[in-house]
């Protein structure tokens, strides 16, 4: 399994971009998009001014539609 951290050291945005699943030794697979939960990251990311992240999470920010980005900005209580 990756963590962030992999993903933002590599500067994989594809890999951010998608659910990925791997064990040691294994090939990785890459299942769907998820764009929404790269934005979470990234937007994590920057505000812990890890360098570069603020331009990717504007990426990610721009793949996803209005409506959704709307409800995952959202905080429920």
């Amino acid at each position: 399994i990756w963590t962030a951290k992999d993903l933002m050291e590599q500067n994989t945005t594809l890999a951010a971009c998608n659910r990925v699943t791997s064990m040691p030794g294994q090939p990785v697979v890459v299942e769907e998009k998820d764009f929404e939960s790269a934005y979470i990251w990234y937007s994590i990311a920057s505000a812990l001014d890890i360098p570069g992240t603020s331009d990717l999470r504007d990426d990610m920010e721009n793949r996803i539609e209005r409506e959704n980005l709307l409800k995952i900005q959202i905080i429920d209580e």
